[in-house]
């Protein structure tokens, strides 16, 4: 899961973005007043912040998230497209600094055609329909790995790590390519059939 440390825009500076993000957005019409912003850095995207915008007071939530630097401004829409237009643009950072900060940020912005594939440190990152009893919580924890490098060739880099689908746990090998593109190989079935139901 990509939920690293953010910080909140200020009022003033947020009027700002917001009037940017209206030209920009289909989900037009964000109120300042009601409207918060929240940023993180983004280490393979130097320059680039990651900025989560949520309006509370509706019912449901209007919500954007966007990758953007001052004028620059790019909406992340489930699909691939944002991350190819980084990579034109000849900012992307891809070394062992920051290679598992953006396989956690790929898998929470990104929406494969089957489906979000969810990556799992813990328990709690499993989007639960139905909380498990606390053995269960010990025994899925013992299964689990945890995102690591495995391997570094030529700017290509093999992680290994727990992956959430519809309602199984996998490990897998997360090959990421020096374009930005990640594949999964290698997938052994730790337990299937969770009170869990990942979100498409």
């Amino acid at each position: 899961m990509f939920k690293d440390a953010f910080f909140e825009i200020e009022t003033t500076e947020a009027e700002g973005i917001l009037k940017k993000i209206n030209d920009v957005s289909d989900l037009s019409d964000f109120d300042s007043s009601t409207t918060r912003l929240l940023t993180h850095p983004l280490s393979f995207y130097p320059g680039y912040h990651l900025l989560v915008v949520s309006d509370y007071n509706l019912n449901p939530q209007k919500k954007i998230n966007l990758i953007y630097r001052e004028e620059d401004l790019m909406v992340l829409d489930g699909t691939i497209e944002p991350f190819k237009t980084m990579i034109n643009k000849g900012v992307f950072l891809l070394d062992e600094n920051t290679v598992e900060e953006y396989v956690r940020f790929y898998f929470t912005y990104v929406k494969a055609p089957e489906g979000y594939f969810y990556l799992v440190d813990s328990p709690d990152h499993i989007p639960w329909v139905e909380e498990p009893s606390s053995a269960a919580r010990r025994a899925i924890s013992k299964m689990l790995s945890h995102l690591k490098v495995q391997k570094a060739d030529n700017g290509e880099f093999t992680l290994i790590g727990s992956i959430f689908f519809k309602n199984a746990l996998f490990e897998t090998e997360i090959t990421v390519h020096s374009d930005g593109n990640i594949e999964l190989s290698h997938q052994d079935l730790l337990v299937d059939d969770l009170p869990a139901v990942a979100f498409f």
